[in-house]
């Protein structure tokens, strides 16, 4: 992986093109109880995010001038599958719901983020280091609750279910999760819940 960034950093370093490269909240262990910093040491607790992380370290070995990284958490899209489309999908199929409430983040509209990523590229000089999501805190708790609550009043769903509010014990992964990843924000200040009404399936005759 380390390779492969080395691959699109080197050129654009030599032709002078700048790179926005997102990552990601798990290159923190989650042990802090405050939102993460750009300066805060990463320490990830999973292969993802160490991969991750070995990709923060090619692009500023590879691409350290005109380049940014960009942290990001929690990223939903009317495209591809993610926790949004999953809860949908389970709340019209079922009666009950059990959603993991401590692990803490917060969510981020990808059209949110294409467009923070779109300023990024007009600014005249970079940080090298951003951090980006919605604003806020929210545990998979609350956005599953927030999901529910927003798709009844934009009509997505036609009922509400019971929604139980559960500790990460009673779902265990192989991989280790961490279990505050909330990050401090570089610029956005629009409130999770206030983006997620934003989601493209959820406006009115989208």
């Amino acid at each position: 992986m380390d390779k492969l960034r080395g691959n699109y950093s080197k050129p654009a370093t030599k032709h002078g093109i700048r790179l926005l490269h997102i990552l990601t909240d798990f290159v923190f262990d989650g042990t802090k109880n405050t939102p993460n910093t750009v300066s805060d040491q990463t320490n990830p607790i999973n292969v993802y995010g160490a991969s991750k992380l070995a990709g923060e370290q090619a692009i500023k070995a590879y691409c350290p001038v005109n380049s940014a990284i960009v942290r990001t958490s929690w990223v939903y899209s009317s495209h591809g599958n993610n926790f949004v489309k999953t809860m949908l999908r389970l709340m019209a199929e079922k009666d009950q719901l059990s959603v993991v409430s401590d692990q803490i983040g917060c969510p981020t509209n990808a059209e949110g983020l294409a467009n923070y990523l779109w300023f990024l590229s007009e600014l005249s000089t970079l940080e090298s280091i951003y951090h980006y999501s919605g604003q806020g805190v929210a545990s998979w708790y609350d956005f599953a609750i927030a999901i529910q609550e927003i798709a009844i009043e934009a009509g997505k769903l036609k009922r509400e279910i019971l929604i139980e509010a559960v500790p990460s014990s009673e779902y265990l992964t192989p991989a280790k999760r961490p279990t505050f990843s909330l990050l401090k924000q570089s610029h956005n200040k629009l409130q999770w819940r206030e983006s997620l009404k934003l989601y493209k399936p959820f406006v009115r005759n989208s």
